[in-house]
């Protein structure tokens, strides 16, 4: 098992010769803004450098470091036979200012640097506001974006699968004109198969329940399988979040009592005692005032714990009154949507509508926004179902 580089005598002496070298070259010398303040940083600096490494095993990186110490030893003796004006132009005076004198530093280097990123800022600014995107070309730069995923994800797939080949490159044309109608027209097929299953089943109009309190919250549910927000913020939310503050309350409350409570009656025993039975009376009073604390606090978890669930029966009561408002509506757009369905269906059958038909104008997606259907592909979201505008 080889020796660690701390053990080895011969690298002991390199490195202590070369760190008596360089303490000896820092000593004494002059350079502009090394003050005396600067060389003992610098004498800190490389005394830190040092001992942060004596355990280190790494040949590698310990040559690393020698040759790194030796060209700092190099450019110190360097600057002795250089005069103030060329020692700043030497590259290596800007790192050795960093450590040493970090205010002259600022002043020499960082402005200059400022002042060329805020020339550059501008110059990124005014190209920025040369090239501004109106929403239609955010918006088609998204669209692309998002075709072009679902082309890459249906290639993968199919490549995987050996239904195409993975070594060669497909053709641009081919995925741009033929595969691009292909992965739109099966989204989009797929979409209207789950919507013609769905609306096949009952509707999912109704009132729904919700934990979080004592009591149930009424949630009302639309034909379309969607939750319908009936208040201006999220009442579910705000109830659990008061339900759960009120049950911490009670835990406090019970371990309190559990802890302090027969603390107070025996030490109100023991005093009743030391009295003797003249002063008998007045302990008892006492005893009902400790029982009062209790009690009050107690009193004051309960009503909030009522408040809570007072408040769910209430918008439960104007969650079933808006429900029944609104049920014989949901009815008449539901059975509108199936109406609209089977009619798109029927016009898909006569029309032969398929995966390349798009190019001759029979397009699935303009199909279905004609039957007040939502196209998956579009650029912007609508309305899900075939729903008529119905009052």
């Amino acid at each position: 098992m080889p020796l660690p580089l701390s053990n080895v005598k011969q690298h002991g002496n390199v490195v202590l010769q070369l760190y008596r070298a360089i303490l000896r070259t820092s000593l004494h010398l002059e350079a502009p803004g090394f003050d005396k303040i600067a060389k003992l940083k610098l004498l800190r600096e490389i005394r830190i450098a040092f001992r942060k490494q004596k355990n280190m095993n790494s040949s590698f990186q310990s040559k690393t470091l020698l040759k790194r110490g030796y060209y700092w030893n190099e450019t110190f003796c360097k600057w002795y036979q250089c005069t103030a004006q060329k020692i700043e132009t030497d590259k290596n005076y800007s790192t050795f200012l960093k450590k040493v004198n970090p205010t002259l530093w600022k002043q020499k280097f960082s402005d200059k640097k400022l002042a060329s990123l805020s020339d550059i800022d501008r110059l990124i600014r005014e190209d920025a506001l040369n090239h501004v995107l109106d929403n239609d070309a955010i918006e088609d730069r998204k669209y692309k974006r998002k075709v072009d995923s679902w082309i890459k994800m249906y290639i993968k797939r199919r490549q995987v699968a050996g239904l195409i080949p993975s070594k060669s490159k497909l053709d641009s044309t081919y995925v741009n004109n033929i595969l691009k109608s292909k992965v739109l027209f099966d989204m989009r097929r797929k979409v209207l198969v789950r919507v013609a299953e769905k609306l096949q089943k009952p509707s999912t109009a109704g009132l729904k329940t919700v934990s979080g309190t004592s009591n149930n919250i009424f949630v009302i549910m639309t034909p379309w399988n969607a939750r319908l927000f009936t208040e201006k913020y999220n009442f579910i939310y705000k109830q659990r979040k008061r339900h759960d503050m009120n049950v911490l309350d009670q835990n406090s409350l019970k371990h309190y009592t559990e802890k302090w409570l027969p603390l107070y009656e025996s030490e109100l025993q023991w005093e009743a005692r030391m009295a003797g039975e003249k002063k008998k009376h007045d302990f008892e009073e006492l005893s009902s005032e400790w029982h009062e604390v209790f009690n009050s606090w107690n009193k004051r978890i309960l009503d909030a714990s009522n408040k809570i669930e007072d408040d769910t029966k209430d918008y439960n009561r104007r969650q079933y009154c808006l429900y029944q408002k609104l049920k014989p509506k949901f009815d008449i757009l539901y059975s509108a949507s199936q109406f609209n369905m089977k009619r798109l269906e029927r016009v898909i059958k006569a029309k032969q509508v398929g995966a390349y038909t798009d190019i001759v104008g029979d397009n699935l997606g303009e199909l279905m926004k004609a039957h007040y259907f939502r196209d998956p592909c579009q650029k912007s979201r609508s309305q899900m179902w075939g729903l008529r505008n119905i009052k």
